[in-house]
């Protein structure tokens, strides 16, 4: 499903988001620009060779979801972790798709001078494991949240 689709098809969560409008957290429009933010950040450090900054800035926004979702209501923090995890996706699914598409929109990076190609695979294989072991931890975290 492309994502002009994905936004035009509500969904239930969209639904209870849309009705809660006192909290600008609840929004997916406010969730996605958090995402992209991280990920802007995210993808600078990347490409500037420091992956532990990288995973630093990601681990940070991990245990900032969890602060705000701990401070709502339980439906609220669901509705609010799952926004995340949808903005998250959906990000990570256009990495995938095209991480050179995905840097320019996001404004990362200036055009740089052609690189070995095993340089580019190397860096989008580094950054591709470290959103996936976040993804987990993050999971996991709000598993423990929510016990």
């Amino acid at each position: 499903m492309n994502d002009d689709r994905r936004d035009r098809v509500p969904s239930a969560r969209d639904d209870t988001a849309a009705l809660a409008t006192h909290n600008p957290l609840l929004e997916r429009a406010t969730v996605r620009e958090m995402v992209e933010e991280t990920w802007r950040k995210f993808l600078t450090f990347a490409a500037s060779g420091s992956q532990a900054l990288g995973r630093d800035i990601i681990l940070r926004f991990d245990e900032k979801v969890a602060r705000q979702a701990a401070s709502m209501s339980a439906g609220d923090a669901a509705i609010f972790t799952n926004l995340v995890e949808d903005e998250r996706n959906r990000i990570f699914d256009e990495y995938t798709s095209s991480p050179e598409a995905l840097k320019r929109r996001l404004g990362v990076g200036a055009p740089v001078e052609t690189r070995t190609h095993a340089s580019n695979d190397l860096g989008n294989l580094a950054v591709r494991t470290a959103v996936r072991a976040t993804v987990w931890e993050t999971i996991i975290s709000l598993f423990r949240l929510f016990r």
